[in-house]
């Protein structure tokens, strides 16, 4: 990917939600609950957990442009298929030991197939 569009896989939100206020201010403030979360590509957050004994994490899921919703991409948990809209909230999830909180944007066929880009 990176050396054919100059794009890197593992990114900040940032990167590509550069139009959400919300990232704009956290990243300028590094706060943690933004600076935490990063992209895998242009259809996966993830966001670690990082306080040892936690069970579950607050993620912010990004405000979609305008290009993204009229293709119908919502945020869609990994692990739960729970569909949690088209951003702009901060969600909590469940943060078991074995499934680090993943969110993706489209289907998750796609994504397993390695059709990521939009």
């Amino acid at each position: 990917m990176l050396h054919t569009s100059g794009r890197t896989i593992m990114r900040p939100l940032y990167y590509d939600f550069s139009h959400d206020s919300m990232v704009v201010n956290a990243t300028a403030t590094n706060d943690p609950l933004i600076v935490h979360e990063y992209l895998f590509g242009p259809r996966l957050l993830v966001a670690p957990v990082s306080v040892q004994g936690a069970k579950t994490r607050d993620v912010y899921l990004p405000v979609l442009s305008d290009a993204m919703k009229a293709q119908g991409f919502t945020w869609t948990h990994w692990w739960s298929d729970k569909d949690f809209g088209t951003g702009g909230d901060i969600v909590t999830v469940d943060a078991p030991l074995d499934q680090i909180p993943v969110f993706f944007l489209g289907k998750k066929e796609d994504i397993l197939s390695g059709k990521v880009n939009f």
